[in-house]
């Protein structure tokens, strides 16, 4: 009722050899090591952040935040890994969140990635892998225009995933906004 997920959602989706999946405490030492080599990397897109941050306890207290979001279905934290050598490697982070129900029918997505996986193609496949989820599971219709891709205009790698969005769902989606202000510049005409 009222378009609220009544089901326990499958929080693993795969393709085109990645993984988007919850963190569990067992991705902590990976979760730690891509973090840290990508600390200065990140630090112009990210709140600030202290070594404090990297411990295990932030991070046990992180997987417990995004579990009582996922629950309470206002928010999903998934990690993403790359599986084409049939192992995990995680290489970045998705996060959908805000995520309202009934009339509003929106969600941002946020995202980061280590810094040795940036600008190769593995975030527009994450975000583009999430979208069934998000448009089936959650309801949050495209026609609505209910999500909102946070990213930054100084990084260029963002913008090359809301190009590559925008060009793979143009067939099967009519009508989706990723950003206000993207969609008022010259950049989608």
């Amino acid at each position: 009722m009222f378009g609220i997920p009544s089901k326990k959602p499958n929080l693993v989706l795969e393709g085109g050899g990645l993984r988007l999946r919850p963190g569990r405490k067992s991705d902590y030492v990976s979760w730690q090591s891509i973090r840290a080599k990508s600390r200065q990397f990140l630090a112009p897109f990210e709140p600030s952040w202290s070594d404090l941050d990297l411990t295990r306890r932030a991070f046990d207290e992180r997987l417990r935040c995004s579990q009582r979001e996922a629950r309470r279905g206002n928010g999903f934290s998934f990690l993403l890994f790359d599986i084409a050598d049939a192992n995990e490697i995680l290489i970045g982070g998705l996060t959908l969140s805000n995520v309202r129900y009934r009339a509003a029918r929106h969600a941002n997505i946020g995202y980061w990635m280590g810094i040795q996986y940036a600008g190769k193609g593995h975030m527009s496949q994450g975000v583009a892998l999430s979208l069934p989820f998000v448009f089936e599971y959650l309801n949050l219709r495209p026609d609505c225009k209910t999500i909102e891709l946070k990213t930054s205009f100084i990084r260029t790698s963002g913008i090359f995933v809301l190009y590559f969005l925008k060009s793979s769902i143009k067939e099967t989606i009519k009508s989706f906004v990723f950003l206000k202000h993207m969609l008022k510049s010259d950049f989608f005409k």
